[in-house]
């Protein structure tokens, strides 16, 4: 592995702890949807009527619309933390993107730049960036997926993080999922 590979992936160690720790500060400032503990107009309805029971485990289409709102919401705070990222990493990045897929899954992409991946080939990127999956994933069960709860994304939770070369080719994906 060339030493700039080596610096990119000790520096995603950090980027993907900063963004984590940056997933918290979005949460939005007025929480009560999130720990609102009464039942759902769906879950109400279920109770309260016979039907199959694959029908009472289903969110209704409503709840996963407003999931979505929820989850936009979300990512529009975060965009303001893009700026820090590229401070703390000067160079290593030539784009990141915070977005969101669907009703539930918060996607964070990085794009490296020639400068950071000089000399690297794709499997060397990949390799390094494997090595920090286990690290992704206890970032999201302690820190994201509680925020996006809070925030009211709380059905089929997901965190996708891709990573890309300076011509867009992406190199790995990896995707969170609460425990089960």
């Amino acid at each position: 592995m060339t030493a700039s590979l080596r610096r990119a992936t000790g520096s995603l160690t950090l980027a993907a702890a900063l963004t984590l720790g940056l997933a918290a500060c979005s949460s939005p400032a007025s929480d009560d949807t999130g720990a609102d503990a009464s039942p759902t107009p769906a879950a109400t309805s279920a109770a309260s009527e016979p039907t199959p029971t694959k029908a009472a485990e289903e969110p209704a289409s409503d709840d996963l619309a407003e999931q979505q709102a929820k989850l936009e919401s979300m990512v529009a705070q975060s965009q303001s933390s893009i700026p820090a990222l590229y401070d703390a990493f000067p160079g290593m990045y030539s784009n990141i993107a915070i977005t969101s897929e669907g009703p539930s899954t918060l996607v964070y992409s990085y794009q490296y730049s020639e400068e950071a991946v000089a000399g690297a080939t794709v499997d060397q990127m990949r390799e390094g960036l494997e090595s920090v999956a286990s690290m992704l994933q206890t970032g999201c069960e302690s820190q994201v997926f509680p925020v996006m709860t809070a925030g009211g994304v709380t059905v089929d939770q997901k965190v996708k993080y891709t990573y890309a070369t300076p011509s867009g080719e992406t190199v790995w994906e990896y995707v969170c999922e609460p425990a089960a």
